[in-house]
């Protein structure tokens, strides 16, 4: 959580993996602090390479996706909010586990969506989780 440091002691902390990693998954309101940039500016500033996957997180305005070839939004699902806990947790959730059942990007992403979606119309942090027959059945 970058809440826990200076924007600075961050940033010099996560460069040395940074090029090491393939997917950086976090909000756009930590690329802006960590990197002062938006959506589209996080891989050059962040000094990845094309081969690095950038996901942002933009709350109630849906999730992108960065392969290294354009930028990709994915809108909200519509939900009824009645807590927003666990949103972003539920998004990276769905987008791995996508990936572990051999998704690609897109549908990884959509599900990364759903799940979103489900956390934020229950009470509580993962609560809303559907099983995985359902969430493959989506």
């Amino acid at each position: 959580r970058y809440k826990l440091g200076l924007n600075g002691d961050w940033r010099e902390c996560l460069r040395p993996f940074i090029s090491t990693t393939g997917v950086l998954i976090g909000s756009g309101e930590e690329f802006r602090a960590l990197w002062a940039c938006e959506a589209a500016d996080v891989r050059t500033a962040a000094g990845m390479s094309s081969q690095q996957v950038v996901i942002g997180i933009e709350g109630g305005q849906g999730a992108w996706l960065d392969q290294g070839h354009g930028v990709e939004h994915f809108p909200v699902f519509p939900a009824r909010v009645v807590d927003p806990v666990g949103a972003g947790d539920g998004f990276s959730a769905g987008v791995i586990a996508g990936r572990l059942w051999g998704w690609p990007w897109d549908r990884a992403m959509e599900l990364g969506m759903l799940l979103d979606a489900c956390v934020v119309a229950s009470l509580g942090d993962y609560q809303g989780y559907p099983s995985q027959e359902e969430a493959i059945s989506c």
